[in-house]
């Protein structure tokens, strides 16, 4: 069992991943790591990798082991029951949703929706035949454990996590900086994956979310009345 009150004292990268993958865990892993070794090994001590998994089937403690242990930079790679790891994924803002299989007339594996988005890549062995979407993230939390910065998708840049992390080390504040497209793509992860079944609905979603900044400032204006 594993707490962030264990890592008090230490920087904490904490991050959402499954082995299976195909493209966005790797690259955040790769950029994590890469900050990391920018940082040098004085830093080491002082710095938490924490991830935790959004596959909890099929990411067992043998699976993570073996792939962390092949990883140059030491992971804490953490699974759990369903339900625990349901409160975690939800405290932090973290959408998940495993894509279903089903069988071909010919035995063959294949997924009943976003089926396309499968042939981007198969991932790791063991893993073909299936995608879980979920929200991209890096949070940063502090060495009191207190969050203070979040990054969202794979678009930032390593010297940008680089600085964030110097600073928190140094006992620093960050500033959070606004990145309106970041702050869009959150928004729909947190809502989840939509889809239309006519060309009405989605012009009508679209129209909706047009017109939602409009309504957030009509309703701002008559509060501070």
């Amino acid at each position: 069992m594993v707490n962030l009150s264990q890592l008090r004292g230490k920087v904490v990268v904490l991050t959402f991943l499954y082995i299976g993958c195909p493209v966005a865990c790797p690259t955040l892993i790769s950029k994590v790591q890469q900050a990391m070794t920018k940082l040098g090994s004085s830093a080491a001590d002082e710095v938490a990798l924490v991830a935790v998994t959004v596959d909890p089937a099929r990411d067992t403690v043998k699976r993570l082991r073996e792939y962390t242990s092949s990883l140059p930079v030491s992971w804490l790679y953490l699974t759990g029951e369903p339900g625990q790891l349901k409160i975690t994924w939800d405290n932090y803002g973290i959408y998940v949703e495993p894509q279903q299989e089903k069988m071909t007339s010919a035995g063959e594996t294949m997924t009943t929706e976003n089926e396309d988005m499968n042939m981007e890549g198969k991932g790791h062995a063991g893993h073909e035949g299936y995608e879980v979407i979920h929200t991209v993230k890096v949070v940063l939390i502090d060495k009191e454990g207190f969050l203070r910065a979040e990054l969202l998708t794979t678009e930032w840049q390593i010297a940008e996590l680089k600085n964030k992390l110097e600073r928190l080390l140094s006992g620093q504040e960050i500033t959070a900086d606004f990145h309106p497209w970041r702050a869009f793509v959150s928004f729909l992860y947190r809502c989840g994956p939509v889809s239309f079944s006519s060309f009405g609905g989605a012009v009508a979603h679209s129209v909706f979310m047009l017109s939602l900044p409009a309504v957030l400032f009509g309703v701002y204006r008559l509060l501070v009345r």
